[in-house]
């Protein structure tokens, strides 16, 4: 099966939103993508959000979407991966995907020393309660699309004014923050080859 890896450096976000769904909406024999890359600064809100989690955006772009999820802010700094996949082909349940998309993140901090845990009905993964990586995807006929993101190190302030993941209280965390100075690059190059070998070789 062909699979299409690539990084696409820093895009705005709906334009990239744009390039997803029409990739998502090709012949089902079409190729699997993965793209990874950091975000212009954007506040996105999924499905299940609305504008009464946004406490300020400090003039930020708000984008409405149609992943899963509630509110959540990208930049630059943070690491997203798309995943245009075709799921049914690859026998993969809706759950059985958010599974290895945390999994991808729990191999790679462990690469680098750090424990990261899932919570129960709260997708993404989490250091000592704090949130480091989100996950939102959507399901069409075919393919899944949106993906996951990694807090690398970022601006972490916006999300303060934000009920992150609908959450009031609920803290984020960064790469950073322990000591590691990746840059997104290098970690997308890592976390993308882990993704893959998770998904394609199940």
């Amino acid at each position: 099966m062909k699979i299409v890896s690539k990084h696409l450096y820093i895009q705005e976000y709906l334009a990239c939103y744009k390039n997803m769904l029409i990739e998502a909406k090709k012949s089902p024999s079409s190729p699997d993508q993965i793209w990874s890359l950091e975000h212009e600064p954007v506040i996105t809100l999924g499905k299940s959000a609305d504008f009464s989690n946004i406490l300020n955006s400090k003039g930020l772009p708000i984008v409405e979407t149609d992943r899963g999820g509630k509110a959540t802010y990208h930049g630059p700094g943070q690491l997203v991966l798309y995943t245009i996949i075709n799921y049914r082909r690859s026998k993969l349940s809706p759950r059985m995907l958010v599974t290895k998309l945390e999994q991808s993140m729990i191999e790679f901090l462990a690469l680098k020393g750090l424990t990261g845990s899932r919570k129960d009905g709260a997708p993404g993964i989490y250091i000592d309660g704090k949130k480091i990586g989100s996950i939102g995807l959507r399901f069409g006929k075919n393919f899944s699309y949106h993906g996951m993101a990694l807090n690398v190190n970022m601006d972490l302030s916006p999300f303060n004014h934000i009920h992150t993941c609908g959450y009031r209280d609920l803290e984020v965390t960064q790469l950073a923050n322990f000591n590691l100075n990746m840059g997104v690059i290098e970690c997308a190059t890592e976390l993308r080859s882990i993704l893959i070998n998770l998904i394609y070789n199940h």
